[in-house]
């Protein structure tokens, strides 16, 4: 496994600079960019990639009321999730398949939510549709027809990397595989590509557009391990 000293001196040697002349591979607890460049370019790496993929997870618990088929994703604090939702289930955690408005309309009809005090078809919600009014909430269908507790898996942001030693896809749940190696050099070429893309002479933005490439095609393959794991 690579370690964040590990990872910044991987960076130096992709943005050919391995003694960090040009960019400082020291690493602090407080980093700057002026300070410690290839460090905040190592963690803004980390935190894209996490949440393009949901490597790293938060899982939210999500109150469903009888008669209501509209929902919010909240955390702890009332904010919406910084990441995409990666899988709804309801309470006996069987997964609800994702539609769109469009979707319902071809399976149910035009009134599939209802209408306004009538709700429409009461039942175990078996779908959901999100986002659909632009004012954050998502629907059920069926209306639920009792109470509940159901469970968002939503993509989150890993804890920032400020030791020497610290290792990248940690947080506070268990993830597809410990500190997930597999995908240590996707955040390194992240991070080169952020500091390639401070000079913006042609050869540096060449080499940056390949490195974003590279990053993606391993962000691609981690969210299809994601989905895969979580049953999507």
């Amino acid at each position: 496994m690579s370690t964040l000293s590990v990872l910044a001196y991987n960076v130096g040697t992709k943005v050919g600079d391995p003694s960090g002349t040009r960019w400082a591979q020291t690493i602090s607890a407080t980093p700057t960019w002026a300070s410690n460049p290839v460090q905040m370019a190592l963690n803004d790496a980390q935190d894209e990639f996490c949440l393009k993929t949901g490597i790293v997870r938060d899982v939210l618990d999500v109150p469903v009321f009888a008669g209501n088929n509209a929902v919010r994703f909240r955390d702890t604090q009332g904010n919406p999730p910084l990441g995409a939702i990666l899988l709804f289930e309801d309470d006996r955690g069987v997964k609800l398949w994702k539609a769109t408005e469009g979707k319902m309309r071809v399976l149910v009809g035009p009134t599939w939510k209802g209408t306004a005090g009538n709700p429409g078809l009461s039942d175990q919600p078996k779908y959901w549709v999100p986002g659909v009014d632009g004012n954050g909430r998502s629907w059920l269908y069926p209306c639920p027809n009792r109470t509940m507790t159901f469970k968002a898996y939503v993509a989150a942001k890993p804890r920032p990397m400020l030791e020497s030693g610290a290792l990248p896809f940690i947080n506070n749940l268990p993830n597809l595989e410990a500190a997930q190696p597999q995908y240590h050099e996707a955040i390194v070429y992240g991070a080169s590509e952020r500091l390639q893309m401070q000079n913006q002479d042609g050869l540096n933005v060449g080499l940056a557009k390949e490195h974003r490439a590279r990053f993606e095609e391993f962000a691609t393959q981690a969210a299809a391990d994601v989905l895969a794991m979580l049953g999507g």
